[in-house]
């Protein structure tokens, strides 16, 4: 049953990141400012889509890595 509660989770992460990205593209901020907001809106504190603390903090420690991934390429250049 776990399982099922961590793809539930993870559906409604990038779901509602993929919606605040494009809302907020469209005012013209980077993609960056609508993944903050749309984990603030979506975490424990915020609206409390998602309750299990454990799983956002592997998944923002993933986001990290993604995100950082992309600087150490551009820093060998």
């Amino acid at each position: 049953m776990h399982e099922l509660t961590f793809l539930y989770e993870l559906a409604v992460i990038f779901g509602v990141a993929v919606l605040v990205v494009l809302l907020l593209g469209r005012i013209g901020l980077p993609s960056i400012a609508g993944m903050i907001v749309a984990g603030v809106l979506i975490g424990p504190n915020g609206l409390g889509l998602v309750k299990e603390l454990e799983i956002v903090e592997a998944l923002a420690e993933v986001g990290v890595v993604l995100l950082l991934v992309p600087l150490g390429l551009d820093s060998r250049s």
